[in-house]
């Protein structure tokens, strides 16, 4: 890595104000925003597990990537759709205190919308963790439930303070549906 920089750091020069790799940052330091501080330094995500949030909706929800699809692309198609199914992966643990099992529809849900997917109990995923593939396309049915059974319904549509979006910073709750 940087290899150009170290060779030619008078030619090569990092995208930063100084041209260096900068430990400091002066443009952070001039924003004042205590989200985005001058030096790096841990800050807790918006809905993380110690939030008080996490009394109602006690599972932090990721959103990986599936091989059948590119994002939404190839979504529709029949053939991939039997190869690999969209279900959300939940722990022994966490299925054994809400009763639910492999195969079973269940209800992800939180204050900003709810999904009914296919629940997979796995070892593979930790306890307090589920896992929607991102990528699905948005299907509400007549109760205002997403049956296509998209990520997005349940994060945040706002980005953080560095400018990503924060997909896997999400709480939520899931219940047979």
């Amino acid at each position: 890595s940087f290899k150009e920089q170290i060779d030619q750091p008078d030619k090569v020069r990092f995208p930063t104000p100084s041209g260096r790799i900068e430990l400091y940052s002066k443009q952070w330091a001039d924003a004042n925003d205590p989200l985005l501080p001058p030096v790096a330094k841990y800050i807790e995500t918006w809905e993380s597990r110690n939030d008080v949030l996490a009394r109602k909706y006690p599972l932090q929800l990721i959103t990986t990537h599936v091989e059948r699809r590119t994002h939404t692309q190839f979504e529709t198609l029949p053939w991939l759709r039997e190869l690999q199914r969209q279900e959300m992966l939940l722990n022994s643990a966490d299925a054994r205190s809400r009763n639910v099992e492999t195969g079973d529809m269940v209800r992800v849900f939180n204050d900003r919308g709810q999904i009914i997917i296919r629940a997979r109990v796995t070892e593979r995923i930790m306890p307090g963790v589920v896992d929607v593939p991102q990528g699905a396309w948005y299907r509400p049915d007549s109760r205002g439930r997403d049956v296509g059974a998209n990520a997005n319904t349940l994060t945040r549509d706002e980005c953080s303070p560095g400018g990503a979006f924060p997909y896997n910073t999400c709480l939520v709750q899931v219940e047979k549906a």
